[in-house]
């Protein structure tokens, strides 16, 4: 499978990572941000770095542009972010496992 954008992988685990703008490294001890996805599964790993790169693409981003933000606030960005977007891959597999038809290899 071909490298997933802004994710490493450290150990079994993946990470998403994205460097911070100039503005916003400025105030902050490091230039990037790394937020861990729970997940050892490739497929679940790239799924979730897409979802959360656009998020913070259209929010985080623009947010940026407008004015300078703390450090509490980018952490609450990203984990109300991923904490959303955990909690949908988990509904839906939830809701998949439901199924009379359920095969865990496709799935």
């Amino acid at each position: 499978m071909p490298a997933i954008l802004h994710v490493v992988r450290r150990g079994a685990i993946y990470y998403w990572r994205r460097r911070l703008p100039a503005a916003v490294a400025e105030s902050r001890r490091s230039a990037t941000i790394l937020l861990g996805l729970r997940t050892s599964n490739s497929r679940r790993a790239r799924f979730l770095a897409s979802q959360i790169t656009a998020l913070v693409d259209l929010h985080f981003l623009l947010a940026v542009m407008i004015q300078h933000i703390s450090q509490q606030q980018i952490q609450r960005i990203f984990r109300d972010v991923f904490t959303r977007h955990f909690d949908k891959v988990d509904a839906v597999a939830a809701r998949e496992r439901m199924e009379h038809d359920f095969n865990a290899d496709d799935s």
